[in-house]
């Protein structure tokens, strides 16, 4: 089970994975009322009194749904800065344009010096691999604690990947 919940003024939502699916419910973790997001189909679903999923068709606003944008210049591999100290990061959400890549970060802890976010548990660069247009990735709270500013990178850190144009970028957020 790959579940991720979030709460936030006492309202559940959560990410999961189809495979996490029996029966229509998300296998001993529903939660009546709840939004759950199915990363690798890209859906929505709220559950239901009878703890089945129901498909949303539209989800304008939901607790995961606090957004910080972030805008990568035409022919720039690495994006403008966003402060994200106030929050907990919860995904990446890349645009309709975006050129398959890897996506890697630089972060700064409030001294505007950024550097390559290493993994918590690796110690080696952090990154999403071969992110392509339209994707929402997840990503692992525990590599940004105590970073405050964040800057988006097309490849690697070492070695940013020009975008063709100018992308804007939506890092899903949620308070702390």
């Amino acid at each position: 089970m790959s579940l991720i919940v979030i709460s936030e003024n006492n309202k559940k939502s959560y990410q999961a994975l189809s495979s996490d699916i029996v029966g229509g419910k998300i296998d001993n973790a529903s939660w009546i009322g709840a939004d759950v997001y199915i990363v690798d189909t890209q859906q929505w679903y709220r559950v239901g009194e009878d703890l089945i999923l129901y498909p949303l068709t539209s989800v304008s606003e939901s607790v995961l749904r606090n957004e910080v944008v972030i805008t990568m210049d035409s022919g720039s591999g690495i994006s403008g800065s966003a402060t994200i100290s106030s929050t907990d990061l919860a995904a990446l959400i890349t645009p309709s344009d975006w050129t398959t890549n890897n996506v890697s970060f630089r972060v700064s802890h409030g001294d505007g010096i950024f550097t390559s976010l290493k993994g918590y548990d690796t110690g080696t660069e952090y990154y999403i691999t071969s992110a392509s247009a339209g994707g929402w990735y997840p990503l692992t709270l525990q590599n940004f604690y105590g970073v405050t500013d964040l800057q988006v990178i097309s490849g690697l850190s070492a070695s940013p990947i020009a975008q063709s144009g100018s992308r804007i970028i939506t890092l899903v957020t949620r308070s702390l």
